[in-house]
């Protein structure tokens, strides 16, 4: 694996321009991964959980498998050695509503120089719309 690939640099927009360390990183990209859209770019392939959801629905069953493709392949971009990506997505309607809410819980680890770095988030999600994004503490 050549040098460039291992340490692709994250870009952020913001006055800290390039993120180069790993936690960073993982961060970073799994937050863009959550809020980018598929239309912000005509000549890159922009993944995205609003899109994901988009296509699906309020169908979370057939957005699991989605979004954990994604996540694997989307960070082995930046990570080709080792990455583990999990999705599980937690049905929250209330019986009897027609409004369709749901969590999705994501986490994802990656390997570098024998050092695992690990990061996991929570999306509230009602009637297609990210209404929350958080931290999930893992202790």
């Amino acid at each position: 694996m050549s040098q460039a690939t291992t340490k692709r640099m994250v870009p952020s927009l913001s006055t800290k321009g390039w993120i180069q360390t790993v936690p960073e990183k993982v961060d970073k990209l799994l937050c863009y991964y959550f809020l980018s859209e598929r239309s912000q770019s005509d000549w890159y392939k922009i993944v995205s959980l609003p899109y994901q959801i988009a296509t699906t629905g309020n169908q979370p069953s057939q957005l699991q498998q989605l979004v954990q493709n994604d996540l694997y392949d989307y960070f082995k971009r930046y990570y080709p050695e080792n990455v583990t990506c999990e999705v599980t997505i937690k049905d929250k309607r209330e019986d009897g509503s027609e409004i369709a809410r749901y969590e999705i819980q994501t986490s994802v680890i990656v390997v570098v120089d024998g050092i695992n770095y690990s990061i996991a988030k929570l999306v509230s999600v009602v009637n297609s719309q990210i209404t929350l994004l958080g931290n999930i503490n893992n202790g």
